[in-house]
Protein backbone atom coordinates (compact mmCIF):
# COMPACT_ATOMS: atom_id res chain seq x y z
CA UNK A 1 0.00 0.00 0.00
CA UNK A 2 1.09 3.62 -0.62
CA UNK A 3 1.45 5.41 2.73
CA UNK A 4 -1.75 7.26 2.59
CA UNK A 5 -3.65 5.28 0.08
CA UNK A 6 -7.25 3.69 1.54
CA UNK A 7 -6.77 0.30 -0.30
CA UNK A 8 -3.77 -2.20 -1.05
CA UNK A 9 -2.28 -1.21 -4.55
CA UNK A 10 -2.07 -4.79 -5.88
CA UNK A 11 0.38 -5.12 -8.94
CA UNK A 12 -1.02 -6.85 -11.75
CA UNK A 13 0.31 -10.46 -11.00
CA UNK A 14 -1.89 -10.03 -8.02
CA UNK A 15 -4.87 -8.56 -10.11
CA UNK A 16 -4.53 -11.56 -13.19
CA UNK A 17 -4.25 -14.07 -10.69
CA UNK A 18 -7.63 -13.22 -8.80
CA UNK A 19 -9.56 -13.00 -11.93
CA UNK A 20 -7.03 -14.78 -14.86
CA UNK A 21 -9.99 -15.09 -17.37
CA UNK A 22 -10.86 -11.38 -17.98
CA UNK A 23 -7.15 -10.13 -18.21
CA UNK A 24 -4.49 -11.53 -21.19
CA UNK A 25 -2.60 -8.89 -20.58
CA UNK A 26 -2.75 -6.18 -17.81
CA UNK A 27 0.03 -3.14 -17.95
CA UNK A 28 -0.94 -1.49 -14.62
CA UNK A 29 2.14 -1.45 -12.77
CA UNK A 30 2.48 1.94 -12.91
CA UNK A 31 -0.82 3.93 -12.78
CA UNK A 32 -1.27 3.88 -8.76
CA UNK A 33 -5.08 4.52 -9.77
CA UNK A 34 -5.31 1.43 -11.99
CA UNK A 35 -3.75 -0.78 -9.16
CA UNK A 36 -6.15 0.67 -6.52
CA UNK A 37 -9.21 -0.32 -8.73
CA UNK A 38 -7.26 -3.90 -9.10
CA UNK A 39 -8.44 -4.72 -6.17
CA UNK A 40 -11.82 -5.63 -7.96
CA UNK A 41 -10.73 -7.49 -10.80
CA UNK A 42 -14.01 -7.77 -12.46
CA UNK A 43 -15.47 -4.75 -11.86
CA UNK A 44 -11.96 -3.30 -12.95
CA UNK A 45 -12.14 -5.63 -16.53
CA UNK A 46 -15.63 -4.08 -17.10
CA UNK A 47 -14.15 -0.53 -16.47
CA UNK A 48 -11.78 -0.92 -18.90
CA UNK A 49 -14.08 -2.45 -21.39
CA UNK A 50 -16.50 0.64 -20.70
CA UNK A 51 -13.46 3.03 -21.64
CA UNK A 52 -12.27 1.46 -24.38
CA UNK A 53 -15.75 1.88 -26.03
CA UNK A 54 -15.58 5.67 -25.04
CA UNK A 55 -12.46 6.04 -26.43
CA UNK A 56 -12.81 4.65 -29.78
CA UNK A 57 -16.24 7.26 -29.87
CA UNK A 58 -14.56 9.85 -30.36
CA UNK A 59 -10.98 11.05 -31.96
CA UNK A 60 -8.23 11.81 -29.38
CA UNK A 61 -7.56 15.26 -29.83
CA UNK A 62 -11.23 15.85 -28.96
CA UNK A 63 -11.29 12.53 -25.80
CA UNK A 64 -8.25 14.53 -24.65
CA UNK A 65 -9.73 18.11 -24.42
CA UNK A 66 -12.34 17.03 -22.88
CA UNK A 67 -10.51 14.80 -20.72
CA UNK A 68 -8.39 18.14 -19.77
CA UNK A 69 -10.96 20.49 -19.40
CA UNK A 70 -12.79 18.47 -16.52
CA UNK A 71 -9.78 17.40 -14.27
CA UNK A 72 -9.33 21.43 -14.52
CA UNK A 73 -12.83 21.95 -14.03
CA UNK A 74 -12.13 20.08 -11.11
CA UNK A 75 -8.50 20.43 -9.86
CA UNK A 76 -8.28 16.89 -9.93
CA UNK A 77 -4.20 16.74 -10.36
CA UNK A 78 -3.78 13.29 -10.86
CA UNK A 79 -5.97 13.09 -14.02
CA UNK A 80 -4.85 16.31 -15.49
CA UNK A 81 -1.14 15.05 -15.01
CA UNK A 82 -2.06 11.66 -16.66
CA UNK A 83 -4.01 13.08 -19.59
CA UNK A 84 -1.40 16.21 -20.29
CA UNK A 85 1.16 13.13 -21.91
CA UNK A 86 -1.66 11.80 -23.56
CA UNK A 87 -2.96 15.30 -24.86
CA UNK A 88 0.67 15.58 -26.51
CA UNK A 89 0.40 12.37 -28.18
CA UNK A 90 -3.04 13.54 -29.47
CA UNK A 91 -1.81 16.70 -31.28
CA UNK A 92 -2.53 19.26 -28.62
CA UNK A 93 -0.27 22.08 -28.55
CA UNK A 94 1.55 23.33 -25.25
CA UNK A 95 -0.43 26.28 -25.72
CA UNK A 96 -3.94 24.91 -25.72
CA UNK A 97 -2.52 22.81 -22.76
CA UNK A 98 -1.57 25.56 -20.81
CA UNK A 99 -4.83 27.78 -21.72
CA UNK A 100 -6.68 24.74 -20.54
CA UNK A 101 -4.66 24.72 -17.41
CA UNK A 102 -5.44 28.31 -16.76
CA UNK A 103 -9.00 27.18 -17.10
CA UNK A 104 -9.09 29.84 -20.20
CA UNK A 105 -11.00 29.42 -23.84
CA UNK A 106 -9.16 32.73 -25.34
CA UNK A 107 -6.92 31.76 -28.17
CA UNK A 108 -8.49 28.00 -28.39
CA UNK A 109 -10.49 27.01 -31.80
CA UNK A 110 -14.49 27.45 -31.82
CA UNK A 111 -14.79 23.85 -31.60
CA UNK A 112 -12.28 23.59 -28.60
CA UNK A 113 -13.72 26.49 -27.02
CA UNK A 114 -17.27 25.38 -27.62
CA UNK A 115 -16.24 21.77 -25.99
CA UNK A 116 -14.38 23.38 -22.54
CA UNK A 117 -17.61 25.45 -21.81
CA UNK A 118 -19.56 22.39 -22.28
CA UNK A 119 -17.77 20.23 -20.60
CA UNK A 120 -17.20 22.92 -17.32
CA UNK A 121 -21.11 23.18 -17.43
CA UNK A 122 -21.23 19.47 -17.26
CA UNK A 123 -18.88 19.52 -14.46
CA UNK A 124 -20.54 22.23 -12.85
CA UNK A 125 -24.42 20.17 -13.81
CA UNK A 126 -25.36 23.66 -15.43
CA UNK A 127 -25.86 22.83 -18.81
CA UNK A 128 -27.82 25.44 -20.40
CA UNK A 129 -29.69 25.00 -23.86
CA UNK A 130 -26.63 28.12 -24.72
CA UNK A 131 -23.90 25.85 -23.74
CA UNK A 132 -25.31 22.82 -25.66
CA UNK A 133 -26.29 24.30 -28.45
CA UNK A 134 -23.20 26.01 -29.22
CA UNK A 135 -21.49 22.19 -28.44
CA UNK A 136 -23.75 21.18 -30.68
CA UNK A 137 -22.84 23.35 -33.65
CA UNK A 138 -19.89 21.64 -33.55
CA UNK A 139 -20.53 17.77 -32.34
CA UNK A 140 -23.41 15.67 -33.55
CA UNK A 141 -25.37 14.31 -30.98
CA UNK A 142 -23.78 10.72 -30.77
CA UNK A 143 -20.49 12.87 -29.93
CA UNK A 144 -22.06 14.57 -26.96
CA UNK A 145 -22.89 11.55 -25.71
CA UNK A 146 -19.92 10.68 -25.76
CA UNK A 147 -18.27 13.06 -24.46
CA UNK A 148 -20.62 13.53 -21.30
CA UNK A 149 -20.18 10.04 -20.87
CA UNK A 150 -16.13 9.93 -21.25
CA UNK A 151 -16.35 13.12 -18.49
CA UNK A 152 -18.95 11.46 -16.15
CA UNK A 153 -16.33 8.79 -16.17
CA UNK A 154 -13.69 10.99 -15.39
CA UNK A 155 -15.85 12.94 -12.88
CA UNK A 156 -16.15 9.65 -10.96
CA UNK A 157 -12.79 8.50 -11.65
CA UNK A 158 -11.53 11.42 -9.53
CA UNK A 159 -14.18 10.74 -6.74
CA UNK A 160 -12.49 7.14 -6.48
CA UNK A 161 -9.03 8.99 -6.11
CA UNK A 162 -9.89 11.21 -3.52
CA UNK A 163 -12.15 8.47 -1.35
CA UNK A 164 -9.04 5.77 -2.07
CA UNK A 165 -7.01 8.58 -1.23
CA UNK A 166 -5.20 7.58 -4.57
CA UNK A 167 -1.33 9.20 -5.10
CA UNK A 168 0.19 10.68 -8.22
CA UNK A 169 3.34 8.60 -9.18
CA UNK A 170 4.93 11.61 -9.80
CA UNK A 171 5.72 15.40 -8.70
CA UNK A 172 2.40 17.21 -10.58
CA UNK A 173 3.77 18.58 -14.12
CA UNK A 174 1.56 21.62 -13.19
CA UNK A 175 -1.34 23.31 -14.83
CA UNK A 176 0.80 25.73 -17.28
CA UNK A 177 3.86 22.75 -17.68
CA UNK A 178 6.32 24.11 -19.91
CA UNK A 179 8.28 21.78 -23.01
CA UNK A 180 11.05 21.20 -20.40
CA UNK A 181 8.04 20.17 -17.94
CA UNK A 182 6.80 17.15 -20.59
CA UNK A 183 9.96 15.74 -21.27
CA UNK A 184 11.19 15.52 -17.88
CA UNK A 185 8.47 13.90 -16.52
CA UNK A 186 6.86 10.79 -17.03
Amino acid sequence: MEPDARVPLPDSSTVVEAAPALFDSLAIDDLHVARAMGNNPQVFAGLLEYLDVLYAALPPRIRELAILAAARALGDRYEWHQHVFEAREAGLSLATIRTLGRGETDGLADDAAALVTYVRAYCDRAVTDEAHERARTHFEPDELVAIALLVSHYVGTGLFIDAMRVTPEAAFVGWEPTETDLDSTD
